[in-house]
């Protein structure tokens, strides 16, 4: 991981905040504790100020609670890793509704602590593919994530048989479970154009037998040339015309095929 991130600390007890502090410094040459806060007022401060990469959350602190923390602040796109003493609160820490969550017990050892960081970096860099994906659209780890709202529908791109438009959205066709010659019954419709599907899935795999249309060369069961166009049987029977403009360009994907 090249880049480097920014952490604070939120720990009422100074020895364990000062450990914490070595440890991450120590294991995460890539992290910079920018700020270590003891109480939950100054936290939201420094935390509204500094916009941090990660937070580290103790549970308990003081007469308040790292919860307490969480209600003043807005829009908490980090991760939240919470350290705590008390086994009980990991239920309660894990479901308070944060973008990302998880926990540490007392006292952090140094493999227990990389697994969270690394955990949470992998899933900060997830999130910045998904900006920098275009139109909301990402592609990782051979999935793809179809807007729905403000969510993102994780799909396996190898369980997409196609995509067709179906204005002014896109119906996702799947195959079932193990079978790709039985498409789902109930395909999917992204409100997102067609084309906004091409420029995500064409570097994968896919291809445009027409403007209408992109699909999966590995469940193409035959792609037949029929005068300037031709056609596209699928493995689930679905036939796609493939026009006169894309002709070349698709049938040019099957010279690849190993």
């Amino acid at each position: 991981m090249s880049r480097k991130y920014n952490a604070v600390i939120v720990e009422d007890n100074e020895e364990m905040a000062t450990y914490l502090k070595n440890l991450i410094g120590t294991r995460h040459k890539n992290i910079a504790v920018s700020a270590v806060v003891n109480n939950v007022p100054d936290a939201a401060e420094v935390i509204a100020r500094q916009a941090p990469d990660l937070l580290f959350l103790d549970v308990e602190l003081g007469d308040m609670k790292g919860f307490d923390l969480l209600e003043r602040l807005r829009n908490i796109t980090f991760p939240v890793i919470f350290t705590t003493g008390k086994s009980e609160y990991a239920i309660p820490a894990l479901n308070a509704h944060l973008a990302y969550a998880s926990f540490l017990v007392k006292p952090v050892l140094g493999p227990g602590l990389d697994t969270e960081v690394i955990r949470a970096l992998a899933w900060i860099e997830q999130q910045e593919r998904i900006a920098a994906q275009p139109h909301g659209m990402v592609v990782s780890d051979r999935r793809i994530g179809l807007p729905d709202g403000n969510d993102l529908v994780m799909v396996p791109i190898d369980d997409i048989l196609y995509c067709v438009s179906d204005d002014p959205g896109t119906r996702v066709h799947l195959k079932t479970t193990a079978d790709a010659k039985k498409p789902d019954p109930k395909p999917l419709f992204v409100a997102k154009g067609i084309g906004r599907f091409k420029e995500a899935l064409e570097a994968h795999g896919f291809g445009s037998p027409s403007q209408s249309a992109v699909v999966n060369t590995r469940y193409v069961a035959r792609a037949v040339s029929i005068g300037e166009g031709g056609d596209a049987i699928m493995t689930d029977g679905s036939r796609h015309s493939v026009s006169r403009r894309y002709k070349q360009d698709f049938f040019a994907l099957f010279d690849r095929v190993k």
